[in-house]
């Protein structure tokens, strides 16, 4: 896990002087932080003082090792990293996770869906989608127009 640049301290003062009024602009110059995060914490920590910044953070990073050491404990050591993480994993992979979670324990397929948070019925999904007609346009224009290669928006350029 990526620790934050700033500490529940700076956010705060960073938050406090956007409050008093000063340009979101000259914040971000003079911090280096983006405009994305500083929404992000103003929506998040908009109106705390430091110590209760702080007491938020300490609570969020201590449900996130609660929940690792649960998934750890019922999965094994394995599947505890998976389990549990920041970044959301794709559907196609909890699908497979958890389809082989279902292989190695038995006990049912309800809780291997609820650990990855994902439906069951998302584990029968077939992809409805034919991309033949797509796949043969695009492979007749690249042989029409060689050196443009097969970049997307040259392609889409001669479709029109």
């Amino acid at each position: 896990m990526k620790s934050s640049k700033f500490s529940p301290t700076e956010i705060a003062k960073i938050l406090k002087e956007f409050e008093s009024g000063k340009s979101l602009d000259t914040i971000v110059r003079e911090y280096g932080v983006h405009k994305v995060p500083f929404y992000k914490w103003r929506q998040r920590y908009g109106g705390m003082e430091v110590s209760e910044l702080k007491k938020v953070k300490q609570l969020e990073e201590e449900k996130r090792q609660t929940q690792a050491h649960v998934c750890q404990t019922s999965l094994g050591v394995g599947y505890g990293k998976i389990c549990h993480r920041k970044k959301a994993l794709k559907p196609c992979v909890k699908r497979a996770l958890v389809r082989e979670l279902k292989e190695l324990y038995p006990r049912g397929i309800s809780k291997a869906c609820r650990i990855f948070k994902t439906s069951r019925s998302s584990l029968n999904y077939q992809s409805v989608k034919d991309d033949q007609v797509l796949m043969d346009e695009l492979s007749q224009l690249s042989k029409d127009h060689p050196r443009e290669g097969v970049s997307f928006p040259k392609i889409e350029r001669y479709k029109r």
